[in-house]
């Protein structure tokens, strides 16, 4: 019970230095207009950028329900898996969704090729988390 205690401790920690950095840059880019937020670059909606955090924030829920609310696995997932997995899965996510936001190339680069070894390996899973190879390829291909 106590490692996932330090698990949620960390991962709430990540989570704010997350929202911080994004805080920061979305400051210097976004556009309150009737509670809309747009994000303007140069006078013109990125929509790559959309691609990029939406494809992001997709890996980040299916890495969510692959370790807390997998439908395939009754067992709870032990931390050797949420460290293997989170390292490999969330935090690339997480890395592009920084990239995306603050439109860094290289960052996304090197988001994608870190979560391709096993989302190629999840790709020949015969279940949903297929969609971690969809995710990966969403944050690469639009940039370049």
């Amino acid at each position: 019970m106590a490692t996932h205690t330090i698990v949620e401790e960390l991962a709430t920690m990540l989570l704010l230095l997350f929202i911080e950095v994004i805080g920061r840059q979305l400051s210097r880019n976004m556009i309150l207009m009737s509670n809309n937020v747009v994000l303007i670059r140069r006078g013109r909606v990125k929509y790559w950028t959309y691609i990029g955090m939406f494809s992001s924030l997709g890996a980040i829920a299916l890495w969510l329900v692959l370790n807390f609310i997998n439908p395939y696995n009754s067992e709870p997932a032990s931390n050797d898996v949420l460290v293997r997995t989170g390292l490999f899965l969330l935090a690339p996510a997480c890395v592009a969704l920084i990239g995306s936001i603050i439109n860094k190339r290289i960052i996304m680069f090197i988001a994608f090729f870190w979560s391709l070894p096993i989302s190629l390996y999840l790709a020949m899973t015969p279940s949903i988390f297929k969609l971690f190879i969809v995710t990966s390829l969403a944050t690469f291909l639009p940039r370049y």
